[in-house]
């Protein structure tokens, strides 16, 4: 399937999948990491979870800038 060039020519329709599967490891890791992490600090959590949300929020601004650049 990688090598297949209708991959590569229908872009955003197969990556969706791949996103979604790396939304549900990264749950799955979030949780784990809670579970480990509730007997220590709670500056160590909370960096964490700053530095997971500065990453989602330049995420979204890289899919959105995409999508405009990609329409025009």
């Amino acid at each position: 399937m990688g090598f297949s060039p209708t991959i590569f020519g229908s872009t955003d329709r197969t990556f969706v999948f791949f996103e979604f599967a790396l939304i549900i490891i990264s749950i799955l890791i979030w949780q784990e990491f809670l579970k480990q992490t509730d007997k220590t600090q709670i500056k160590a959590r909370n960096r964490v979870g700053t530095v997971i949300i500065i990453l989602a929020v330049l995420q979204y601004f890289q899919t959105f800038i995409y999508t405009l650049v990609s329409r025009m």
